[in-house]
């Protein structure tokens, strides 16, 4: 009865370790999905009486959606300007010339049918997943140096921003990603079998424990 109880503690206990490394697995690959999802401060400036923060994705891709996000405050207070509207206005590279045999794949919007020409969008909260922030998802045809301009109109307020945005060709992130996908995994996989293995020992020591002696 004894042997049998001691298993059981050891059968929890490890179950209890192996619970504390897949959450050390999960909090070690956290940071490295975070950097890949998250985005950089393109530009931060201080025009008429709005501080205008333009985010974007670390990576910005050809035919890939590209989640563009603006923060606007009061100058004179910071206060975040949630009435605004935003237009975005984009420039295509100097010198652009399309390839006729450049495929496209992913979705389309009017900016595909004329990779050649400037396009505009508006940034809205709802397009935007932190709602103090205004979004727009755009797509970008061609791979170079794009110029964005931001024009913030509040009441008779008016302010523009402009930064340079670098389209590239689309990455292999998940690749890029899968030494430290796999890390945590590989980690999980050999404690699992040295619990296993560690479960094992102890029911065939429980059993000799436990066999009758003979007279």
């Amino acid at each position: 009865m004894i042997g049998k109880t001691k298993l059981l503690r050891g059968g929890h206990q490890c179950f209890a370790s192996f619970g504390f490394v897949i959450l050390l697995a999960t909090l070690m690959a956290a940071p490295f999905v975070a950097k890949a999802d998250g985005g950089i401060i393109l530009t931060k400036e201080t025009q008429g009486p709005f501080v205008i923060t333009i985010f974007a994705p670390a990576e910005i891709s050809r035919g890939l959606p590209a989640d563009l996000t603006l923060m606007v405050q009061r100058r004179d207070t910071d206060e975040i300007v949630m009435d605004a509207a935003v237009d975005l206005t984009f420039v295509p590279p100097v010198g652009l010339r399309t390839k006729l045999n450049e495929s496209i794949c992913g979705p389309r919007n009017s900016s595909m049918d004329s990779p050649g020409q400037s396009f505009q969008v508006r940034a809205t909260r709802s397009q935007a997943a932190n709602k103090l922030l205004y979004g727009a998802s755009v797509l970008f045809p061609v791979t170079g140096d794009w110029q964005m301009q931001a024009v913030v109109r509040q009441g008779g307020e008016v302010a523009s921003v402009a930064c340079a945005l670098a389209v590239g060709m689309p990455s292999r992130r998940v690749a890029g990603l899968w030494p430290y996908l796999a890390l945590p995994a590989f980690v999980i996989v050999l404690f699992g079998m040295n619990l296993w293995l560690r479960l094992q020992s102890a029911r065939v020591l429980y059993g000799l424990t436990n066999q009758p002696t003979q007279q």
